[in-house]
């Protein structure tokens, strides 16, 4: 029997793309926002839509017809998108106050302190993906961190016992060949690397 290949978790799966045929994910960001805006009216005395209602819309303004399940998601992940968007504006808004008040600061630090501000606007709206994918890129950046740590010990390391290396063989050629001595001392050189 041949074994399945087990399927990556959807949380831990890659941001996907827009698909082709996601009519309404497609639209131009100015219609999107419409009809956003026909369900969540800025103006208090305008009563929001109703999905069904911004369907009517969306058939008759833009010519789309989809499902109401297909409209749903949309505006799922559109209410993501903007708050994601919101969080991205706040921490940027933040770390440029931060700079103003931290002149010494470096850019790792600006850049640390904007995603401190990111993901606890992801927590603080209960936004789970959003905060696990934060976790699980803070984890990658330290892990390729500890790899840029052992790489320059491995270059250290390899350089020293190339410098012991051509050392020993000078010694080697000086005193006319090879002795015991001299092996031994290759061998401790080469263990080095």
């Amino acid at each position: 029997m041949a074994k399945r290949k087990k399927a990556k978790p959807d949380w831990d799966a890659a941001p996907r793309k827009t698909h082709a045929n996601a009519k309404v994910k497609n639209l131009p960001e100015a219609d999107q926002e419409t009809l956003w805006l026909l369900l969540h009216p800025t103006d208090k005395e305008t009563p929001p839509c109703t999905l069904e209602a911004a369907m009517v819309h969306l058939q008759e303004e833009f010519g789309v017809e989809c499902a109401l399940s297909t409209f749903s998601e949309w505006h799922s992940w559109y209410s993501l998108k903007k708050r994601m968007e919101k969080a991205a504006s706040r921490a940027q808004q933040a770390t440029l106050e931060f700079a103003q008040d931290h002149p010494d600061a470096t850019p790792d630090d600006l850049e640390k302190y904007g995603q401190m501000i990111f993901t606890a606007e992801s927590i603080e709206h209960g936004d789970a993906k959003t905060f696990t994918a934060l976790v699980r890129e803070r984890s990658r950046r330290m892990a390729l961190e500890l790899d840029r740590r052992k790489l320059v010990l491995l270059e250290a390391a390899a350089a020293e016992a190339k410098a012991k290396l051509a050392a020993i063989t000078q010694k080697a050629k000086s005193k006319g060949g090879l002795t015991a001595e001299t092996l031994a001392e290759i061998e401790e050189a080469a263990g080095l690397l």
